[in-house]
């Protein structure tokens, strides 16, 4: 029977039975519900059962779902053991331009692009560093396969992926830190807002943060180096709202400080032109870079 189930279908599948929520499915696999929906509807068609009850809120397996699940569990880890058991991608070739946040890159990915290099030599991987916009205009005008963004794109043309839900915290001098203990929002009174410039998603979502606070920052500085913006916070000159794994060695060794304010985690994923076949190259980039994200928690 399997050989007459989409691949695609089956994972649908898989994370539907998983999230017990066909919305839930769709944001983390990156499709519409309407998509989610259709590849539930075509494997239940190839064999022949009805895989899910449909519930007021959610959804959950039917006895024949739950018998599915159980060999869709094996059908992806056969799937994961033959990638690891195939020989080190020496078939595989060709170049692949990734758009990516240096931040993310530099402190997410340095393992990663070691293993890519020394697993499939015969992949050249090229990195260019770019916010959402630049990204997502690459890839629409065919300069790059594919890119990193920080939130999800709202221009059309291109297909997004969850990776990752990323903690986000404000960094601030030890000294506001101090005062914030003992003043509260006051402290925050005039204070600048430092980032990395009006197309960045951080900066966006900070000033929307401190805006929904009442807080009128008293200017916004722009620097395109995390290392000026972290030298910046330290003598006094103002705050950021940043990756927390981006500053958490500073944090630790206190030589920044952060305000202990709840902030909403910020999603990154993969983007690539919508309808486009990507490279065979660009494909292994791809499912390399969401096997590795895809149990990872932002823990620290």
């Amino acid at each position: 029977m399997f050989e007459l189930l989409d691949g695609k279908q089956v994972e649908t599948v898989r994370v539907v039975a998983h999230t017990k929520s066909i919305s839930r499915a769709a944001e983390q696999l990156g499709y519409v519900q309407s998509t989610i929906t259709s590849h539930v509807k075509m494997v239940e068609k190839t064999v022949g059962q009805t895989l899910f009850h449909r519930l007021p809120r959610g959804v959950e397996l039917t006895e024949a779902g739950a018998i599915f699940l159980r060999y869709s569990e094996k059908w992806s880890l056969l799937g994961r053991e033959l990638t690891q058991e195939l020989p080190a991608g020496q078939s595989i070739e060709g170049t692949v331009t990734l758009s990516v946040l240096e931040s993310f890159c530099t402190t997410r990915m340095t393992d990663l692009l070691t293993a890519i290099f020394l697993k499939y030599p015969r992949i050249k991987l090229h990195l260019l560093p770019g916010f959402m916009e630049d990204t997502c205009q690459r890839i629409l005008q065919g300069e790059c396969e594919l890119g990193i963004v920080a939130g999800r794109p709202q221009m059309g043309g291109v297909d997004f992926l969850p990776l990752v839900n990323v903690r986000m915290v404000w960094v601030v001098p030890m000294s506001m830190q101090l005062r914030w203990e003992e003043e509260g929002w006051e402290a925050l009174d005039d204070v600048r807002v430092i980032g990395f410039g009006s197309q960045c998603v951080y900066q966006a979502v900070a000033s929307q943060l401190l805006q929904e606070s009442g807080i009128k920052p008293s200017q916004y500085s722009t620097f395109h180096s995390l290392e000026m913006m972290k030298q910046t916070i330290k003598v006094g000159m103002g705050m950021a709202l940043l990756p927390y794994r981006t500053v958490k060695e500073e944090i630790e060794q206190e030589a920044l400080g952060y305000l202990p304010l709840q902030v909403p985690t910020l999603i990154h994923g993969l983007v690539w032109k919508q309808g486009d076949e990507l490279s065979p190259a660009a494909i292994t980039i791809r499912d390399i870079l969401v096997e590795k994200f895809k149990n990872e928690q932002e823990a620290d």
